[in-house]
């Protein structure tokens, strides 16, 4: 399994806008935080929370060298996180079907 590609480009965020949630400490995975706290990343997972200029979430995955968006932003970062995984699951699941 090859590493994840490196981090996504964070959004600018004013700082009074930026929420600094760590929706999967609990879980034991290395997680890394940018400075500004706009991006949260799951290196073990290869998931990467990007905190938009809109005050939401958006859910990225590593995908053939590259990140893209798993699915709609959320409110909240652990719901984020949450979406991200389960597309990332859905996504593995279709790709062992076809195999």
């Amino acid at each position: 399994m090859s590493a994840p590609p490196a981090d996504p480009d964070p959004v600018r965020v004013p700082h009074h806008r930026r929420r600094g949630h760590h929706p999967a400490a609990s879980a034991g995975r290395r997680l890394r935080s940018r400075p500004g706290g706009n991006q949260i990343t799951d290196t073990a997972l290869g998931i990467a929370l990007r905190y938009g200029p809109d005050s939401r979430w958006y859910p990225f995955g590593a995908s053939e060298g590259d990140w893209e968006c798993l699915a709609a932003p959320r409110d909240a970062a652990a719901a984020a996180y949450r979406a991200a995984l389960a597309a990332k699951r859905s996504r593995a699941r279709a790709s062992s079907l076809r195999s």
